[in-house]
């Protein structure tokens, strides 16, 4: 996933993500987990930032925009 800014300008940093969707989880939300690397099963990298909703979701971008 490559994250651009408004005006077309490359964010530096291109981040991985993985998605979740389950019935256990509250109506309206969902499991977003952003890593630096590729997710790889074997690894035990842990994901920088865990995202469970759209605001979380929106609030993640801004901070990626400063």
């Amino acid at each position: 996933m490559r994250l651009m800014r408004s005006s077309n300008e490359k964010i530096n940093q291109e981040y991985f993500f993985t998605t979740t969707v389950s019935d256990e989880l509250e109506k309206g939300d969902f499991i977003v987990e952003f890593f630096t690397n590729p997710p790889n099963p074997s690894s035990e990298e842990m994901p920088i930032k865990i995202t469970k909703n759209f605001d979380d979701l929106i609030d993640f971008f801004e901070q990626l925009d400063k």
